[in-house]
């Protein structure tokens, strides 16, 4: 890493060792763009920097140093009207709170994530998210709910792969039985 090089050059590098699985460099790249972003006057992409970070501290086991990074930034999204960014740092955070073990605040974190998915018509995200809250609702003892949920994550994917086709079809089943 450059110490001359700008931000956006330190987030695509950091991109890369991201996608490289190497997640020192690429905490140290992110950290130093969220700088140069800060630096600069550029709060959106700072914000964005942080949340990188995140993702790369909860697969490095660190919830917590998470969950400290990405706070705020759902705020700075917000304030800006950026729907996109504010619902992924929204899923950022609850991905952080379920490590955590704070089930019912990870919860909340991601039924808010995944309304704003909603409103931005981003199905794969949203597929995801509520697959995280399909999880979170079977271990919490909510079965009919976590199937409900987890049908509502299929039907937002584009594609299914085989696994999941035969999913579609186990939870139709039951639903079919009440009708």
């Amino acid at each position: 890493m450059n110490e001359q090089s700008s931000p956006e050059q330190l987030n695509q590098d950091g991109m890369a060792a991201y996608q490289a699985e190497d997640y020192e460099r690429a905490l140290a790249c992110f950290t130093a763009a969220q700088n140069g972003y800060t630096a600069s006057g550029n709060a959106l992409k700072a914000a964005e920097m942080a949340n990188n970070l995140g993702v790369i501290y909860l697969q490095q086991g660190e919830p917590q140093k998470a969950l400290d990074i990405v706070s705020g930034t759902e705020q700075a999204f917000a304030d800006a009207g950026d729907l996109q960014h504010q619902a992924l740092a929204c899923g950022n955070r609850a991905a952080a709170l379920e490590a955590l073990g704070k089930r019912s605040e990870a919860l909340a974190a991601y039924q808010q994530s995944s309304e704003l998915l909603k409103l931005t018509g981003d199905r794969e995200n949203r597929a995801t998210v509520l697959a995280s809250i399909s999880k979170l609702q079977m271990r919490s003892g909510k079965q009919l709910e976590a199937m409900a949920t987890m049908q509502a994550s299929l039907d937002n994917r584009t594609r299914l792969s085989l696994r999941e086709k035969m999913l579609n079809q186990l939870l139709k089943v039951p639903f079919k039985l009440f009708h």
